[in-house]
Parts: structure tokens; sequence; C-alpha cells
């Protein structure tokens, strides 16, 4: 397993609303294209149920990985989304 990535208290703050409580009002437009960004750069497979993803390590066992779905190639919006929050029991 990889080490937990170093962000900022508040922006560690607005990742976990986002994917913890789906709460989608502070991480939006470059920010979520930049977080998607730093998962695809320096997440770590994660294999799910029948489908790998990369997932990113908050730390504390808390892992995020996003599913993104382009509508128009070549750009990041718009698209569709599917966020994943993991927790390690």
């Amino acid at each position: 397993m990889n080490t937990p990535i170093n962000i900022k208290p508040q922006n560690y703050g607005a990742i976990h609303d986002a994917f913890a409580l789906n709460d989608d009002n502070r991480v939006v437009g470059t920010k979520l294209e930049a977080l998607n960004r730093l998962i695809q750069r320096k997440g770590e497979i994660l294999n799910i149920s029948d489908k790998q993803i990369k997932a990113l390590n908050l730390g504390e066992g808390t892992y995020i990985a996003m599913e993104v779905t382009s509508i128009k190639k070549g750009s990041f919006f718009p698209c569709k989304i599917k966020k994943y929050h993991l927790q390690k029991l």
C-alpha cells in the first residue's frame, strides 16, 4: 500500500465532505478536475468486486476513487462521475 497523500487540512475536509457526505458544493470545476488528475497520478490500483480502480490513500485507511466518463472526446467537462469512498475496517 502507498503512503497517504499529503494535502492541506481544508482540502481534506472538502474532499471528505464531497465523498463521504455527498456534499458537492466545495469540490467543483477545476478542483474536481485537479482531484481526478491527482488520483490518476498518485493513486494505487485496488480490486473492488469485479473491477479495478485507481484510489487515492488519504490516510487512516481511507481511500477515494472516481470513475469519470467524458461525454465530449478530449475534454473533462461535461462528464459523468461515479465516486467511491472506501474505509478499511
